[in-house]
């Protein structure tokens, strides 16, 4: 939900004044764009910077003033504003955008918001009935956005630094998923994220949920159900030798889960892309129904999918094959992850000169890939895939290419060595792709931000990529050198 105060003139209420001095109508902007009465007028007291905080003026632009806690809340005055359509300049302050009276028509971010989340200022004229279509036109222009992520979060237990397993007497716990990975980075995007699963109704589930409400994760879509919690083992590797991660997760929660367990029209309402990957129909048929399930009510619904292959061969036990249940799902898919050797096996679909197994991917070889693809899925919009070469354990070198129907992209090469933890690295590419393709002006610079997502997680430990929109974009855009920030 998105909380929203409608001040009727003048200055808006300050944290410590009482609520009404200034005339606040506060309330809660539901999925639906519905207006629902809310206690709380909105105001920044504590410090936090909200990930979402829209103030909607409705009065003159000479007597609109914004003095909401403006050191912290990065809101400023008029006088710190922008022209209509250009963003302030201040930094480390969340853009401030000015419109004329009675408009809703939203720029387009050409460049990200700081980390710190994306506040924006707009006037309405005389009429703040609009909401719900100023809602809409967010959504349009790909600034507002709620995005679904469905699938299996596990127990990590990791061997300290790079020890073998049970060198030591030790193990360090955390969780972790790709498809929760993916929400979380979304979330601390500023993204309105939600993360879909079936968890055990236990203590284990209980600190899952906690974990993922700590990044900001919606979980008000999280089932629970009688099983167990998924477990999955990690050994890094170092030099030539290789990381290894072993399962544990037969007959978790999700996987014994029955295919309607999540009412899926409920939890994707008002949402506008819903994130799936391979490793969930991988799980067991009732998981792989259930992504069936999914997909197609976000197809019914309007919504957009996006599909990461992500193929995991060893998890696939219960009788099928990804050949089998991939296509089904691409079916209804308009952005695609998938390396070329994942798009052989799921797809069954012959290599151009067979498979490449070492040296350098060649880019051109996805190129012509993908465009046999998309005539067979013309559903399909973007494509999109790394581009890794594995030089030992903490030497990779990574890339990334782009396919939309209007061209075809490759991201810079970078070098990364001293590599921290290259787990969940395709989860950060996946978020920064689906917050590129929303909050830049050209694939190529969704590309760049995904691709630097992907690079930056390799120096974060565990699952999750903690790195910043700023940060990413410092990569990306303005060639980050690794030196100390002061």
């Amino acid at each position: 939900d998105l909380t929203v105060c409608i001040c009727q003139a003048g200055m808006p209420r300050k944290p410590d004044e009482p609520p009404g001095k200034f005339g606040d109508i506060p309330f809660r902007l539901g999925a639906t764009g519905q207006l629902d009465r809310h206690p709380q007028p909105l105001h920044i007291a504590d410090g936090r910077e909200p990930k979402r905080a829209f103030v909607l003026f409705h009065d003159a632009p000479d007597q609109v003033q914004t003095k909401l806690n403006a050191g912290k809340a990065g809101l400023g005055t008029d006088a710190d504003a922008a022209p209509a359509d250009r963003l302030s300049a201040k930094p480390g302050v969340p853009p401030i955008i000015h419109h004329p009276p009675g408009s809703i028509k939203r720029a387009r971010l050409r460049s990200p918001p700081p980390a710190g989340g994306l506040c924006a200022v707009l006037r309405f004229g005389e009429n703040p009935d609009i909401i719900g279509e100023t809602k809409q036109a967010f959504a349009d222009e790909g600034v507002f956005m709620r995005i679904v992520t469905f699938g299996e979060t596990m127990l990590r237990l990791k061997s300290p630094g790079a020890e073998r397993f049970f060198q030591s007497p030790s193990l360090e716990a955390t969780f972790g998923g790709s498809e929760s990975n993916v929400a979380v980075s979304l979330s601390l995007f500023g993204e309105d994220a939600s993360f879909v699963t079936v968890f055990p109704d236990n203590a284990l589930g209980d600190a899952a949920v906690a974990s993922l409400r700590g990044f900001g994760v919606d979980t008000s879509g999280i089932v629970r159900l009688p099983g167990r919690m998924g477990l999955y083992f990690v050994e890094s590797g170092a030099g030539q030798r290789a990381g290894r991660v072993v399962y544990d997760r037969t007959d978790s929660a999700l996987a014994l889960a029955p295919p309607d367990a999540i009412d899926w029209p409920a939890v994707l309402d008002g949402a506008d892309l819903l994130h799936l990957t391979g490793i969930t129909p991988a799980i067991s048929a009732r998981a792989a129904d259930a992504a069936l399930l999914a997909a197609a009510t976000a197809r019914r619904m309007g919504i957009q999918v996006s599909l990461d292959f992500n193929l995991r061969m060893n998890l696939w036990k219960y009788g099928k094959l990804p050949i089998e249940v991939i296509p089904l799902l691409l079916m209804y898919a308009d952005i695609c992850i998938a390396n070329e050797e994942q798009i052989a096996v799921a797809l069954g679909l012959e290599l151009e000169g067979g498979a490449q197994t070492d040296g350098a991917p060649d880019p051109g070889r996805f190129a012509r890939l993908t465009e046999k693809i998309a005539e067979i899925y013309p559903n399909i919009r973007v494509f999109a895939a790394t581009l890794r070469e594995t030089l030992s354990a903490d030497r990779n070198r990574l890339s990334a290419v782009l396919r939309t129907r209007e061209g075809f992209h490759t991201a810079r090469t970078y070098e990364i060595t001293g590599i921290v933890d290259r787990i969940g690295a395709g989860d950060a590419f996946d978020a920064g792709l689906i917050y590129g393709l929303a909050h830049f002006g050209t694939p190529a610079e969704a590309l760049e931000f995904a691709t630097a997502a992907a690079v930056l997680k390799h120096s974060v430990p565990g699952d999750v990529n903690l790195c910043s929109v700023g940060e990413i974009s410092a990569l990306a855009f303005g060639g980050a050198d690794g030196r100390i920030k002061r």
